[in-house]
């Protein structure tokens, strides 16, 4: 995994930036400095998070998960090309916001992503063999290209509402929404579904795969209606909240099969993995239930309204889908395969104090709008405690990102899963 593994910790070099970007925003929250501009900020942040260190992580997984090597070489120049954009976009966003040469390099980005689902889905062709094995697992990262090429329709329109005056206006925020529903309920949801059951199959987990295809179909119908929960903010007609609802109940339904298909094998995929990555994944399924939940709740006009006039309710579920799920089946799937290293006590700390982080950080997101809800008043020192607390986010990862090039204990080089150069 030499080649995907140096890639991965480019990827993770750009979760370590957009982690000093937040704590710098949270930072411009209590004391405004000359020559920062918080939205300029914010647009890296979220540029960076999405298509460096998710897009990047997740596009590794699947290179290494169902190329061979004599493949993957094909993709180094593209991943070139992938890195010139978003650095391109880290140093214009913060000092430009959407401008030409941002815009320049977020477009440079959409056409490398097109270009890199045809020839990934060209080179899984070759791999015909491998189709059975993997006919579980294929169509959840088929259905997630599929997302993320839809989602770009979001950034395309984006330019057509702005260049009409319209920037700032309803239309301009409902082709945000879309972009980001779609990227990350659609494209990072069942990206990471697929490699967990390309996983599964890669040991050779028995797991019930006629249950699976009955979790795959509403799970890819639920992720089309539930858009219709980013709209209720504008208080539509009341069809859009039965769609809202109708999509939200069939995701319930889509993990109650997801669940049964796994129930039984939990003891064996903990014995496949070290302890660490097993809570990783343990972790993301646990907050991938409360997702649902949420999006449940948010269906019901009150929840709806809340979540338009509380942002840090907004930005606390994004966090805990970006980061809760997301990023920690990441940290979990690429450990057991061998690509991240729990193995010295300078990265487990790291990681133990990013997590640490994360929650607290999370608890005191999702607690202002309660506050509010009850009409309590806001702690003076509210914003100040969360700035404190979000030091622990990039202090953890550095020390996560310096771990894995120290040492391994002998004690525990042994039980890191050997990854086959061909990853059938």
């Amino acid at each position: 995994m030499k080649l995907t593994r140096a890639w991965l910790l480019t990827a993770l070099l750009y979760f370590l930036i957009i982690a000093v970007l937040g704590l710098l925003m949270r930072y411009l929250m209590i004391y405004p400095l000359p020559g920062f501009n918080f939205k300029y900020i914010l647009h890296a942040h979220s540029h960076v998070a999405l298509l460096g260190w998710l897009f990047f992580a997740i596009f590794i997984g699947f290179i290494h998960a169902y190329l061979p090597d004599s493949l993957k070489s094909g993709y180094r120049w593209l991943f070139v090309l992938f890195n010139i954009s978003v650095v391109g976009m880290l140093v214009t966003f913060p000092f430009q916001g959407y401008a030409l040469y941002s815009i320049t390099f977020s477009t440079m980005h959409i056409l490398l992503s097109y270009y890199l689902i045809y020839k990934f889905l060209k080179d899984l062709k070759i791999m015909k063999a491998w189709h059975k094995k993997h006919n579980s697992s294929l169509p959840f990262v088929k259905a997630a290209l599929f997302f993320l090429a839809i989602s770009t329709i979001g950034p395309w329109s984006l330019g057509i509402i702005m260049a009409k005056g319209f920037s700032g206006s309803d239309i301009y925020y409902l082709a945000v929404y879309y972009y980001l529903h779609f990227f990350y309920n659609g494209f990072l949801i069942f990206s990471v579904i697929g490699l967990f059951y390309w996983f599964l199959e890669h040991k050779n987990i028995k797991f019930n795969r006629r249950i699976v295809n009955s979790f795959y179909k509403p799970l890819l119908i639920s992720c089309i209606l539930t858009f219709a929960l980013s709209v209720l903010w504008t208080k539509p007609a009341g069809i859009y909240y039965f769609i809202a609802a109708s999509g939200a109940v069939m995701q319930v339904l889509a993990f109650f099969y997801f669940y049964h298909s796994i129930k039984n094998i939990i003891t064996n995929v903990k014995e496949s993995m070290s302890e660490i990555a097993f809570l990783s994944l343990k972790f993301a399924f646990v907050i991938f239930a409360l997702k649902i939940a949420v999006q449940v709740i948010s269906a019901l006009p009150f929840f709806a309204d809340l979540a338009y006039q509380q942002k840090n309710l907004v930005i606390g579920y994004l966090h805990l889908v970006l980061i809760g799920i997301i990023s920690a089946f990441l940290f979990g799937f690429f450990s057991a395969i061998n690509g991240f290293s729990f193995s010295n006590l300078i990265s487990k700390s790291g990681i133990m104090l990013f997590w640490t982080g994360f929650i607290a950080t999370e608890l005191m997101l999702f607690a202002q709008p309660l506050l509010a809800v009850l009409k309590l008043p806001l702690p003076t020192d509210f914003y100040q405690l969360l700035f404190t607390l979000s030091i622990l986010m990039p202090l953890g990862l550095l020390g996560f990102f310096i771990g894995q090039f120290l040492p391994k204990k002998l004690a525990e080089t042994s039980e890191t899963v050997t990854v086959e150069a061909s990853a059938a």
